[in-house]
């Protein structure tokens, strides 16, 4: 689903992800099909998510939310999205792909002696960050580049595009999928 429909923003992932394993080969991906940094589990028997954004995940990026268990998805277990003013029925078995750094996210409590479990992929921004800065830290850089360091970080704006340039408009997915019909999942 995710380089379905997001492909150019799944390779930012992927690209990441595979810098990392050659930089540090004890490193070992937690999926071999999801370019993820991390996974949570989240092992109930009620869980419940109280308003939130997920700051520390890349900003513009995707985490990936799977409801497991045995509720009525009518009478519990909603997604709340509130920027985009959405109430989801969210229920045993649905997967969703969502910004969950920059929209504010929780979900309804499920009725007492169901059970509600779920399972999060995400990556953190400062991933990313590590990996722009030459695999050091923002102190390092600064000490041994001071001028390259400060030329990255004005350029935050610019990375802001950036990101959200990776995702398609339907016009471009199909464009993309005309000359490459089949992706390598």
């Amino acid at each position: 689903i995710f380089q379905t429909w997001a492909p150019k923003l799944f390779q930012l992932y992927a690209d990441c992800q595979n810098e990392f394993l050659r930089w540090d080969p004890t490193l070992q991906s937690i999926s071999s099909t999801l370019p993820f940094s991390s996974i949570t589990v989240n092992f109930g028997p009620a869980t419940v998510c109280r308003w939130h954004r997920d700051v520390f995940n890349l900003v513009f990026g995707w985490c990936v939310i799977w409801a497991l268990g045995n509720y009525d998805a009518k009478y519990g277990g909603h997604l709340i999205l509130w920027e985009p003013r959405l109430i989801v029925e969210f229920a045993p078995g649905d997967i969703i792909f969502l910004p969950s750094a920059c929209v504010t996210h929780a979900n309804i409590p499920i009725r007492e002696g169901d059970t509600r479990y779920s399972i999060t992929w995400y990556s953190a921004g400062g991933l990313f960050r590590y990996r722009a800065d030459g695999f050091k830290s923002a102190e390092e850089r600064k000490v041994e580049d001071p001028a390259g360091f400060s030329a990255h970080r004005s350029q935050g704006a610019k990375r802001w595009m950036d990101g959200w340039d990776c995702f398609s408009s339907l016009e471009e997915l199909k464009e993309y999928y005309a000359c490459n019909p089949s992706p390598d999942i």
